[in-house]
């Protein structure tokens, strides 16, 4: 499966797994309007909040405002691999999570991200000085 980037400048190709996968970066698109967000780890995990009516969750803030709301899609966009001798794949997960956020612009309409965090960027480069 393929999609187009915000811009529709360049075809992401989407990787394979499950609702139950961890250590993934994944995009949720509305069926309805154009409208997407991208998110980390477990996707069981919104699914679960949208049907518990979690009001902190923005897919589920999403659903309650869109006019004629169907669902959500979802599509793993990148996996982290962990080595044998483990590392710091936490930070991976959220530097991946961050450059899919930017390559997207998932905090700019019709994205659904309310912020984006540089955490990872600014750990990171902590660790080198």
């Amino acid at each position: 499966m393929i999609c187009l980037d915000n811009k529709n400048k360049s075809v992401v190709h989407l990787k394979r797994g499950n609702c139950y996968a961890s250590k993934l970066v994944y995009i949720a698109r509305c069926n309805t309007c154009t409208s997407y967000y991208i998110g980390k780890t477990r996707i069981y995990e919104h699914l679960y909040d949208v049907k518990s009516k979690r009001d902190t969750n923005a897919l589920y803030k999403h659903s309650t405002q869109c006019d004629g709301y169907t669902g959500f899609k979802f599509a793993i966009l990148d996996l982290i691999n962990i080595e044998a001798r483990g590392g710091d794949w936490q930070n991976a997960l959220y530097k991946k999570e961050l450059l899919w956020q930017l390559r997207l612009a998932a905090n700019f309409p019709p994205g659904l991200n309310d912020y984006l965090s540089l955490l990872p960027v600014l750990k990171e480069k902590a660790e080198h000085i």
